[in-house]
């Protein structure tokens, strides 16, 4: 093909020819670039969706956790409270033996020994006593049964059996009674 154009003219088809790969390259580039950041767009979208949905998900975890440990804090409360309670009862019915034992001592006159103290708490509260020992005479054993009747309040139906008054000396016994004993608190 012959180009009978002028020189100037071929100038000009060049250049334009150029100018439209210029603008069809810039357009090409420009919409890859815009093509690019639409998909880096909706990465971020995507991605600050899941971010969000897993920050929810960990704040229904976080909420739940927190309900479950609250639940077993509870639980572990009102099962302490309960063991707490009814340490609080043992020691409210608790009874003060020791008190009681160093009454009964204060109140058996020096001449008489203890073999043995039997105390058996019934089921009305008071407790039955049973003392066996030894008193050289009568008048001893008399006196304890005098300072038992004198404690009336804490003491009741005392019985010592008829066997035992028939000896003057020497005698073994084997005396028993009913006793309020005092709770500590």
């Amino acid at each position: 093909m012959i180009n009978l154009l002028p020189t100037e003219e071929k100038q000009n088809l060049l250049e334009e020819e150029k100018l439209k790969l210029v603008l069809i390259l810039g357009l090409i580039v420009l919409f890859f670039f815009m093509s690019l950041s639409l998909v880096f767009l909706s990465i971020r979208i995507l991605i600050s969706s899941q971010v969000e949905a897993e920050k929810l998900n960990l704040e229904s975890k976080k909420a739940e956790f927190n309900k479950e440990e609250i639940q077993k804090f509870r639980e572990d409360i009102i099962k302490n409270n309960k063991i707490i309670l009814e340490l609080s009862d043992f020691y409210k019915q608790k009874t003060d033996l020791t008190a009681f034992l160093a009454k009964i001592s204060d109140l058996v006159p020096s001449d008489i020994s203890l073999s043995e103290i039997s105390v058996r708490f019934t089921e009305s509260g008071n407790c039955q006593v049973s003392l066996l020992g030894f008193s050289p005479v009568a008048e001893n054993l008399s006196q304890l049964i005098d300072n038992l009747e004198k404690e009336k309040e804490d003491f009741s139906q005392i019985y010592l059996p008829p066997s035992t008054w028939g000896k003057t000396k020497d005698i073994d016994f084997n005396l028993s009674f009913y006793a309020k004993i005092k709770n500590e608190h």
